[in-house]
């Protein structure tokens, strides 16, 4: 399945026939498949259309398993010791590895934050309330601060 396709086939696609082309190869399992979804994925190619995308789409659960990282929690305990915002330095984690597939475009920054809210939850902190501008390099804008719960 993968060998049938090249880059530049798969460029020649809309985003809409490459989502629909990934869920198929994601439904037959074999590792001719897997190994299509990770070239589709590899090339950092569009699944959708420009519009909010779906939980279970692809680009949103490798965001998932970026900010629930271990990488992801320990920068965002750091993050908290020095009074920054968690979203600061998660959302360089993920601009690195979905590029332009993340932002503002398809509410992916949206979505990372709630990622990064339930994320700080489990780890034990609560939402001061406030929110911050994040520095520049972030896609995201703003994101909230979080703090230890006492007690």
């Amino acid at each position: 399945m993968a060998k049938d396709w090249t880059p530049e086939r798969l460029k020649a696609l809309t985003p809409r026939e490459r989502a629909r082309l990934y869920e198929n190869a994601e439904k037959a399992g074999s590792p001719a498949a897997g190994a299509l979804m990770q070239m589709i994925l590899d090339l950092g190619l569009a699944l959708d259309d420009g519009t909010c995308v779906g939980m279970d789409d692809p680009l949103v659960v490798e965001m998932h398993r970026i900010v629930f990282s271990d990488e992801a929690h320990a920068a965002a305990a750091k993050a908290v010791a020095q009074g920054i915002a968690p979203m600061a330095v998660i959302d360089p984690m993920i601009a690195g590895k979905l590029r332009d597939r993340y932002g503002k475009h398809n509410m992916t920054t949206h979505t990372a934050g709630g990622f990064v809210a339930d994320l700080m939850r489990e780890m034990g902190y609560h939402d001061t309330g406030r929110r911050v501008t994040l520095p520049d390099g972030c896609v995201a804008r703003s994101a909230k601060l979080w703090d230890r719960k006492i007690g």
